[in-house]
């Protein structure tokens, strides 16, 4: 949870005491706004993105797609993490079965 979270749920949670209804609705709406950013994921993949994901519907491990592409294996995991997530899929197997033509 970051500052500006904890910052609205603590005021929420202070404004619950006292009679404003307008206040409790103000950081409790504030709130709501921080917490929908933080769930949606942002759905287009970045150009790097798209390349690893050729590279692994091709069935190619993270060391050899760091080979190809100039980078360590850590950051093409890093990268197929958040390919997983903003194509909502569990796993590389699923990533294949998705999107192979």
């Amino acid at each position: 949870m970051d500052f500006e979270e904890k910052y609205y749920e603590m005021a929420l949670l202070y404004y619950r005491t006292i009679p404003d209804i307008s206040k409790i609705e103000e950081y409790a709406g504030k709130l709501a706004v921080l917490r929908s950013k933080k769930i949606r994921p942002k759905t287009e993949l970045s150009v790097t993105e798209n390349e690893i994901l050729k590279l692994v519907i091709q069935g190619k491990t993270n060391k050899e797609i760091g080979e190809i592409q100039y980078i360590t294996h850590n950051t093409v995991k890093k990268h197929v993490s958040n390919i997983l997530f903003k194509l909502e899929c569990a796993n590389r197997l699923q990533l294949i079965y998705k999107y192979k033509e």
